[in-house]
């Protein structure tokens, strides 16, 4: 290890700078003071540290031991220094005389007698002082309270006496001694407050007693002081008798008033003005003076003397130094070139010349210094001796150079400046960004051995701000990204004793990052958290926060809640359990509702209300709960103030909570002969609220006159629901006097309001069903409003108004796709209209929910068609012969699918009645609806009409088959095609007939090629001949027909015109 030795910061008294400006100056100085008579006081300015002290030592050595630069070196000189900073707190006449006189008179080179002198100083600087003491002894008013009472008890007897009364006397008598004796414990305890005695019984009866005795006694002192100090005349007068006494040994004293400017301002006032007062007004031929000095030092102390206006400024300090002063010398900074050279050779004498400096030490201090001074050299170099002896061997020395100039800011926040410095400079440029100086430096600072530096202090420096959830150094550390940050984190987190704390300053840390890294940190934290945190009592953010970040989400998020369910208790925050619960759930991939469905905790009624309350009809999700039997008894006990407030009736599942005690105790209250309306108000608003979907009926608890009596004494909006309860009773209304008038309403305004309340007591689908010829206007109007308007969400049952659909709105004003929609809300059940009722419906309402696009239509029209499918041929064929069938109409309306029954019973009715067997059959028209549907369904009509086509082939057709089938024969037939279809589909003994005419005009391209390929058309050709020259001449139709098949010539039809 390289050992240094620590430079004395005397001053070297040699000029070791380039260019010796110095020692010039120092001979200079010397001449003046051997050769100028007339000189007394002597300043040297110049800045701290600018080598003053150093100056005077070289001056001192010109004169003491001769130089060839001046004259007159025979004569002695002797210098005598006085430190004004280190007598800063004396007298300045007094310490002067006393350190010069001891100067001249101690030791071997002791220029004066030292007895001699020392006698006369005493007697100088003699202080004198003459006490005087008068002691006054004080009366002890115990003793004077009883001797006073003693003289006094002739005279109070005499007037004791004189009372007439023996009661008089006794009162007089008791007020007297009673006052006395008051005295004495009032000035007692006076005098032991004043002597800060403990005042206690013991301490009270004691002092009486001596008091008694004379055995305390109080005596007062008066002193008198009187000090004599030396005067300015008995200052100067000492002075001339030490020249003198100089004269004659042929000595010459040069005094030095160092230290000048490290006085305080107040201070230097004081000095500088004696200074001039002994030296400046008076020369002495055998003593000069040097005062080194800071001009600026100078001129602040008396700055508040200087004198400036508009023309000028006067400064006070320098006209005060150029009286002073008998010549003022200037001390030169040395030179840049002269200091590193300076600097090299205090190194070398520090090391002993065998540790050379290194250029980057010399770069670091000439950066960072702004003046190079021999006293701020020594001072650097004995600064890095000491670090470099007690630091690590392994650091460079450039860093050690760099502490010492950071050292204070790193000593104000250490773990900022380390990894952050502020103090680098002009040199920031290169040492900004080195990775290694935040460990080197705080190997320094901590003077730790460098491979556990960073480790060892960034653990700590991390541990204490995790657990303050302070991240200034983490911060600084993690930014320029320091080597083993991550790992220096883990174990600090392994030391954190306050996981809350730490778990925020983690978050602001690292915020969303995911780095393989950051999550083991966070592993880490949950680890420690779970060993160290103890009772989890309550939510606290950090929960959520670490929740949010580790793996085993589900294992912490089942302590927390078993830590917040054990420590559940009536005095326990509902809103603050429900918002930590809600914050937790928050966390992304966490389902604590899940598990909370599994992990109950039973509170008391009053905290599941407040629970219900707040998150309505989500309370089941927060793992709180409460028995039915409970909360019904709580309620139960409640007073109507507190349940008209109450709140949560609506959202509770009426399947857990039946409330029966409480549901029985309204019943009990609304059975009661002293209900009026108000109550009755509030009751009713609780049976509504807990009806579980069920209508009320008012009959469970009174009457219909009851009924009658609250409404007439009702003003409030509870009328309205006085009137729906009237209305359950579906139609029972003339015999009721205060309904009367009401019935036949349609006004609006109460309309609305019976909307809001009627499906508490009656069903909107029984109101509907209730609708006839006889309809009251009221309820026509109130089913008008409440099917038409959206926000009315009233249930019915769907099957009974489906049924009844056509006469409801055949006897309403409710349009039918208004119905359809309100019957298609979502809280009606649509599920019991089934197939087995559908014949039962209207087709009206089938028609209704073709037009209409939404559920019900579509679940109409699905079991329609499941329904159309369910018949049977034989079914069918009943429904196909029927006028007016429901079935055909149905089919008619919605058919999507094949029906095959359908279509095997219109065969066979159809083949049956063209082979004769049937003589049961339909019009042309309903046939033309059926085959269409038929059609429609892609049924197989052509292969239909080819074997009716064939039946009339084999046997006979008459007009009445022609006119039914023979659009679809000719359609479907491939009548044109087919040898013999002329004279068996057309035979010429039924062809006299109107439609069929119409039928052959209208298909004459088809009977063109069924004459074509008839063997013998003649017979038919013939009939058309006949018929349109005969009896049908003026048929256009018959006309253009013959003219299509040729069978008159032009010529011939011209003729005939």
């Amino acid at each position: 290890m390289v050992k240094g030795k620590i430079l004395s910061k005397s001053p070297c008294n040699s000029d070791l700078f380039e260019g010796q400006v110095h020692q010039k100056l120092a001979e200079k100085i010397a001449d003046e003071i051997a050769n100028d008579r007339d000189c007394t006081i002597i300043g040297i300015d110049g800045g701290w540290g600018s080598g003053k002290s150093n100056l005077v030592g070289m001056i001192e050595k010109t004169l003491t031991q001769g130089s060839d630069a001046i004259a007159h070196t025979d004569r002695r000189y002797s210098f005598f220094t006085y430190d004004a900073w280190g007598h800063q707190n004396d007298f300045p006449r007094r310490s002067i005389l006393e350190e010069l006189t001891s100067f001249l008179t101690s030791g071997e080179d002791a220029i004066f007698n030292e007895q001699d002198w020392k006698v006369r100083l005493e007697n100088l600087l003699a202080k004198k002082k003459r006490t005087s003491t008068k002691t006054v002894p004080s009366l002890n008013f115990a003793l004077a309270t009883m001797a006073l009472i003693a003289m006094l008890t002739p005279i109070v007897n005499s007037i004791s006496d004189n009372i007439p009364t023996p009661e008089g006397k006794l009162i007089f008598l008791s007020l007297f001694y009673l006052v006395a004796i008051g005295f004495v414990v009032f000035k007692q305890i006076y005098n032991m407050k004043k002597y800060r005695q403990p005042i206690n019984l013991e301490n009270f009866c004691t002092e009486l007693f001596l008091l008694y005795k004379d055995k305390i006694k109080e005596d007062e002192k008066f002193e008198t002081v009187s000090e004599k100090e030396p005067s300015t005349k008995q200052f100067k007068d000492w002075m001339s008798d030490i020249n003198t006494d100089l004269k004659s040994k042929k000595m010459h004293l040069v005094i030095v008033i160092d230290n000048m400017d490290r006085l305080p301002k107040i201070k230097v006032q004081e000095l500088w003005s004696a200074l001039h007062s002994f030296f400046s007004e008076k020369k002495y031929s055998n003593i000069k003076v040097i005062v080194p000095f800071d001009r600026s030092h100078i001129r602040n102390a008396f700055q508040s003397e200087d004198i400036e206006n508009d023309t000028k400024k006067a400064i006070y300090g320098d006209d005060f130094i150029n009286k002073t002063f008998y010549i003022v010398y200037h001390v030169a900074q040395p030179i840049l070139s002269g200091w590193k050279q300076y600097f090299e050779l205090q190194w070398n004498t520090a090391f002993n010349h065998e540790y050379p400096v290194d250029n980057s030490v010399l770069q670091v201090y000439d950066l960072l210094t702004e003046e190079h001074s021999p006293r701020k050299i020594v001072a650097f170099i004995n600064e890095f001796v000491t670090l470099k002896s007690v630091v690590d061997s392994k650091i460079p020395d450039k860093y050690i150079a760099l502490y010492i100039f950071g050292r204070t800011k790193i000593s104000e926040t250490p773990m900022v400046e380390i990894l952050t410095p502020s103090y680098l400079g002009a040199l920031e440029f290169m040492y900004k960004e080195d990775k290694n100086m935040p460990g080197y430096v705080s190997a320094i600072h901590y003077q730790l051995p460098l491979e556990d530096a960073v480790d060892v202090v960034y653990t700590r420096q991390f541990t204490k701000e995790l657990d303050d959830n302070s991240l200034s150094s983490i911060l600084a550390m993690k930014e320029p990204g320091v080597n083993k940050f991550n790992a220096i984190l883990d174990r600090a987190i392994a030391d954190v004793t306050n996981t809350n704390n730490a778990t925020m300053a983690l978050e602001k840390l690292f915020g969303i990052e995911t780095s393989k890294e950051i999550k083991n940190c966070w592993e880490c934290l949950y680890l420690k958290d779970r060993t160290t945190r103890g009772e989890i009592k309550k939510y606290l953010p950090y929960h959520s926060v670490l929740l949010s970040h580790i793996q085993n989400k589900s294992q912490l998020l089942k302590d927390l809640i078993r830590g917040y369910h054990n420590n559940f208790s009536d005095e326990t925050n509902v809103k603050d359990y429900l918002l930590g619960i809600d914050e937790l759930a928050n966390v992304e991939g966490v389902n604590l509702f899940a598990i909370l469905d599994r992990v109950k905790r039973e509170i008391a009624p009053k905290q599941f209300i407040e629970l219900v309350a707040n998150k309505h009809f989500d309370y089941k999700k927060y793992g709180l709960t409460c028995s039915d039997k409970q909360l019904s008894d709580y309620l139960s006990e409640q007073d109507l103030a507190y349940l008209e407030r109450l709140t949560i009736l609506p959202f509770l599942d009426s399947k857990e909570y039946r409330l029966d005690s409480f549901k029985e105790k309204i019943k009990e209250d609304l059975s009661s002969s002293s209900l009026d309306s108000s109550k009755a108000e509030i009751l009713f608003t609780l049976l509504k609220e807990s009806r579980d979907g069920k209508t009320i009926n008012y009959r469970d608890y009174f009457d219909s006159s009851k009924l009658e009596n609250l409404y007439n004494n009702t003003s409030s909006a509870f009328k309205y629901d006085l009137i729906s309860m009237k209305l359950s009773e579906l139609g029972s209304y003339s015999s009721t006097r205060y309904l009367s008038s009401i019935m036949d309403s349609e006004d609006e305004d109460m309309v609305k309001e019976l909307a809001k309340v009627s499906y508490y007591y009656v069903n909107f689908g029984d109101l509907l069903c209730s609708i006839d010829s006889s309809v009251h206007p009221l309820v026509n109007s109130l089913c008008k409003y409440i099917a038409t308007d959206d926000n009315m969400q009233q249930t019915m049952d769907v099957s009974c108004v489906a049924k009844r659909f056509s006469i409801i709105i055949e006897n309403s004003e409710i349009a039918p796709k208004d119905l359809v929609l309100k019957m298609n809300a979502p809280w009606n059940n649509k599920q019991n209209v089934t197939v087995e009722i559908i014949d039962s419906l209207p087709i009206e309402l089938f028609q209704a929910a073709k037009s209409i696009d939404c559920e019900l239509s579509s679940y109409l029209l699905e079991i329609a068609s499941n329904y159309l499918q369910s018949l049977s041929q034989e079914e069918w064929t009943d429904s196909l012969l029927e006028d007016n069938s429901f079935n055909v109409q149905l089919l008619k309306l919605h058919h999507t699918n094949k029906v095959q029954p359908f279509f095997d019973a219109l065969k066979d009715i159809l083949k049956k009645y063209a082979n004769g067997s049937s003589d049961s059959c339909f019009t042309k028209d309903k046939l033309a609806i059926l085959v269409g549907i038929a059609e429609e369904l892609q049924h197989e009509i052509k292969k239909l009409f080819l074997d009716i086509r064939d039946i009339f082939l084999s046997s006979s057709i008459t007009t009445e088959k022609l006119i039914l089938y023979g659009d679809w024969l000719f359609k479907y037939g491939n009548l044109s095609q087919k040898i013999g279809c002329l004279e068996k589909i057309l035979p010429s003994e039924i062809i006299d007939d109107n439609m069929i005419i119409r039928m052959l005009y209208e298909h004459k391209e088809i009977v063109k090629g069924m004459v074509d390929h008839s063997q013998d058309p003649s017979e038919f050709l013939d009939k058309l001949k006949a018929m349109a020259l005969g009896n049908r001449k003026d048929d256009e139709s018959l006309a253009d027909l013959c003219k299509y098949l040729c069978i008159f010539k032009e010529s011939s039809r011209k003729d005939k015109k």
